[in-house]
């Protein structure tokens, strides 16, 4: 067998020597990219106003204002866009916004970067393999002056993705919530994002078009979402503003895979605002506190009273309680120059009772009492505690011992 197999193959290379035999043509195939290919273009140039870039278009486009390019997608799999904004007035944009959102059909899209909102430049990246990719400009408001943006795309195939066991295509510590919304009476808004480290910690932050505070009342409410379901966490009643035209309010941790924000404002404004929401790592601690809001405080006091005259102390007075804040009571001591009186604590200074001595359970010798841990209020509520008289001509005393943190 071998032997006419050897004897063929000989024939056949013989016969196509003197017969001028050709190769047999392959049949016609795309081989595919069979090497790296990059890509860039100005997607972007001097833009004034939001704006999307088109699906497709020419390889050659030339970006101009009004008139963006269509990003070259060559089926790369990792993708930058680097953004600057020149012009007078540029760090008086109100709200900026940009991302790369991605799509299968050309029709739905969705974020496939992190959103950019630094307004004097900065690059977002993405990775995966999408049909189209494009620019979104989302926001652009200016509050005075010219100032414009002008951003360049690229990609390759020569990077990796991020080392997640997950993709998460918007790995972010930064996520835009509202922009440009009203915080007039009976306006709420609300909007969902992904959690991107799987918790709630960080910073909600509220900046106005002018300096002044959101109405009172106003309120953020957070639906909070898990694999193992949902849940609301209390209301968040929104503070005066902490620094001009920007309100801070710290979030502490609990776990989410996403959350919702409902916006409700309390009463009448000329305000409109935008929101952000920015991340910390799960390991930065808790007991966040706001820029202006004060830092953990010892308020303890000694109050010496008139004669007949009862002792009505608010601790925590005059402190800007962040809503993640709390007044803790680790003792009191009071005494009567003479006579007899008693104490009562309440959740905030005309909240609940939370703690009461009996009516004549303080005297002449000074009554102590100690907690630990500290005695303490709900979230942002101050502590308010009453001694009352020790009757006609006599004084008191009221010493305590209290944090706020």
């Amino acid at each position: 067998m071998k032997s006419r197999i050897v004897k063929s193959a000989g024939f056949f290379l013989a016969s196509c020597i003197f017969a001028s035999c050709s190769a047999r043509p392959a049949p016609a195939q795309d081989i595919g990219n069979v090497g790296l290919r990059n890509s860039n273009n100005i997607v972007f140039s001097s833009q004034a106003a939001p704006a999307v870039t088109p699906n497709s278009g020419s390889p050659t486009c030339v970006a101009s204002p009004g008139n963006p390019c269509a990003i070259n997608n060559l089926g790369q799999n990792v993708f930058y866009l680097i953004y600057t904004t020149a012009g007078t007035g540029v760090n008086n944009l109100t709200g900026m916004d940009i991302r790369l959102e991605g799509s299968n059909d050309g029709v739905n899209f969705f974020p496939i970067s992190d959103d950019a909102t630094d307004v004097l430049g900065g690059e977002v990246y993405a990775c995966g393999s999408y049909a189209v990719v494009r620019a979104n400009l989302v926001n652009f408001t200016i509050a005075s002056g010219t100032p414009t943006l002008t951003a360049a795309y690229s990609a390759t195939s020569a990077s990796s993705c991020p080392p997640l066991g997950t993709l998460n295509p918007t790995q972010t510590s930064r996520r835009p919530i509202f922009f440009n919304q009203t915080a007039n009476a009976n306006h709420s808004t609300t909007t969902n994002f992904i959690a991107p480290y799987g918790s709630t910690l960080g910073y909600v932050v509220l900046t106005t078009n002018a300096a002044g505070s959101l109405p009172a009342g106003s309120s953020l409410t957070f639906q909070i979402n898990t694999p193992g379901g949902s849940f609301e966490v209390p209301t968040f009643s929104i503070p005066s503003a902490q620094q001009a035209n920007t309100t801070w309010i710290p979030i502490n941790g609990i776990p989410a895979s996403t959350i919702g924000i409902t916006y409700v404002s309390g009463g009448a404004s000329a305000l409109t605002f935008n929101a952000y929401y920015l991340f910390l790592s799960p390991s930065f601690p808790n007991g966040l506190i706001s820029p202006g809001i004060q830092p953990p405080t010892t308020l303890n006091s000694e109050t010496v009273s008139a004669a007949n005259t009862a002792i009505g102390l608010i601790v925590g007075s005059g402190q800007a309680l962040a809503p993640t804040q709390r007044i803790h009571l680790f003792s009191v001591s009071a005494r009567c120059s003479a006579g007899t009186s008693g104490l009562t604590i309440k959740d905030g200074s005309l909240g609940t009772t939370i703690w009461t001595t009996g009516p004549a359970e303080v005297g002449t010798t000074t009554f102590r009492y100690q907690w630990s841990p500290g005695l303490s209020t709900t979230l942002g509520n101050n502590l308010g505690i009453t001694l009352a008289t020790c009757g006609a001509a006599n004084t008191g005393t009221l010493d305590v011992q209290a944090s706020q943190f």
